[in-house]
């Protein structure tokens, strides 16, 4: 699956980017920024929870890290230059944890919601699946004191994170073959929470259409969570993904935590707009041209 795990160290440990499943392992950190830095086109492309801001008992709570909404803002100001947070969030939760950044483009549940407000209207149908999904996921909750149950635009999500005691996974199984047997639509694993979502769009399908629409010369996706697996194959062979945190991946490097994904950014976004400004003015012409 690539080559031979290969650490990099930036400024300090916390900087460390380690090539995963690569086989040019010449790749040092420096020359990762270097490479998404200086794209004529430039797509970042984010997840939310465990990537630029760490996880909360509740997660209405969650907040930007130090540091992430300079980066964000900085990638949103610059030429030829786009960010996009693509979370199982909806994009109402999104825009509440992303004030006065009205650049940076939000995409939620999974990749089927979008701040453009084009989106899809549940059928009568879904509306009952996730009516019944909910019912399943409401009854697990009376088994763990901690757990909740959030309905979103177009999924129902069971939270556990805390949990008391832990579920074992032995007793989830049996909460995600009942959510399976409720219709077309597809129960997903996150980080301690599972969801039964009324649409199979992906976050790799959101990145898709984002290609299509900015004709991006390099695309950066970074995540934690199992759904950003779908983004990350999405990418392949050209793009660059990151993954955060310890968890099996696919992706081509990895940051150990939150705090180093967003050293990363920042370090992307201030040598961006270093390059940015060397440009001559002709060729910072237009948002989206192609490359």
């Amino acid at each position: 699956m690539g080559a031979p795990a290969t650490g990099y160290k930036g400024a300090g440990d916390v900087a460390m980017v380690e090539a995963i499943n690569i086989t040019d392992t010449c790749h040092s950190r420096t020359q990762l920024v270097e490479a998404l830095a200086t794209q004529n086109v430039l797509l970042v492309a984010i997840d939310f929870d465990g990537t630029i801001s760490g996880f909360s008992d509740n997660p209405a709570s969650a907040v930007l890290e130090p540091g992430a909404r300079e980066a964000l803002r900085i990638f949103s100001e610059l030429t030829n230059t786009h960010v996009v947070v693509i979370s199982g969030r909806t994009v109402s939760d999104l825009t509440h944890k992303f004030p006065a950044l009205d650049k940076v483009r939000l995409i939620g549940s999974h990749g089927h919601e979008y701040d453009s407000g084009q989106n899809s209207t549940l059928t009568q149908a879904q509306i009952d699946e996730l009516s019944s999904a909910h019912e399943i996921l409401s009854r697990a909750t009376a088994k763990w004191s901690g757990t909740s149950v959030e309905r979103k635009s177009y999924a129902v999500a069971f939270h556990f994170r805390s949990a008391v005691p832990k579920p074992l996974e032995s007793e989830l199984q049996p909460i995600r073959a009942a959510l399976s047997k409720l219709g077309n639509g597809i129960v997903r694993d996150g980080s301690m929470v599972i969801e039964y979502c009324a649409f199979r769009t992906s976050k790799g399908d959101a990145l898709q259409r984002l290609r299509s629409e900015l004709y991006p010369s390099k695309v950066l996706m970074m995540g934690d969570d199992r759904t950003d697996e779908d983004a990350f194959r999405a990418l392949a062979p050209s793009g660059i993904s990151i993954k955060v945190g310890g968890a099996e991946t696919e992706a081509l490097f990895r940051v150990r935590d939150v705090a180093a994904a967003v050293t990363l950014l920042q370090d992307i976004a201030a040598r961006r707009r270093e390059w940015m400004g060397m440009l001559p003015a002709l060729s910072r012409i237009g948002k989206s041209i192609r490359p």
